[in-house]
């Protein structure tokens, strides 16, 4: 579970079990829905390198995948958005892409200011998904512990969507740090 507290002491849940195609925000059910799939322009191929003597590193960054998980929830201020954005971000598992609150209620904030968006006076429909690239190092590295296996991370993790007729496609963060595990999905 996730609670997150705003300014004006305004406090919200946010609850997902794993394997669910919904999650629980203050006791209102989103749906949720994922998506997976190889976007071919993000390919590596070592082949096309105009360093012919270049040998990458066993750290050079490998594309797998990019996952999307879209939603849809009914918010009524930025604390509902930041909220429903860290929850999604939370499912995604994206370890390897720490994030913090501050940080999305920083680019909530900005986003919001920028576009005169400050406080919805009604429910609006915030729609949208939560975009990442998933990557691996090229080579198995040391984990610190005498092992080697190879390490992953998540990159360009996204939120684009709208709300009330205001569009927003941010990035949250350009690149995550290295984690050892199975690809988060």
């Amino acid at each position: 579970m996730l609670l997150t507290t705003t300014t004006g002491n305004k406090v919200h849940t946010f609850e997902y079990n794993e394997g669910d195609t919904f999650a629980i925000m203050d006791g209102e059910k989103i749906e949720l829905s994922f998506e997976e799939f190889v976007d071919p322009t993000k390919i590596n191929d070592d082949s096309k390198s105009t360093f012919s003597t270049y040998k990458a590193d066993d750290y050079t960054p490998v594309y797998l995948t990019t996952a999307k998980i879209n939603f849809d929830k009914m918010v009524t201020d930025v604390s509902d958005i930041v909220t429903v954005i860290g929850g999604v971000i939370a499912i995604g598992g994206l370890v390897g892409a720490t994030i913090t609150k501050k940080k999305i209620a920083s680019v909530i904030g900005n986003w919001a200011g920028a576009v005169g968006f400050t406080a919805l006076v009604v429910s609006k429909t915030f729609s949208g998904k939560i975009t990442y690239d998933q990557y691996r190092t090229k080579g198995l590295v040391d984990t610190g512990y005498g092992t080697k296996y190879n390490a992953f991370r998540n990159d360009n993790v996204r939120v684009i969507a709208s709300v009330a007729g205001f569009k927003m496609d941010e990035q949250l963060r350009a690149t995550g740090d290295w984690f050892f595990n199975t690809k988060p999905y």
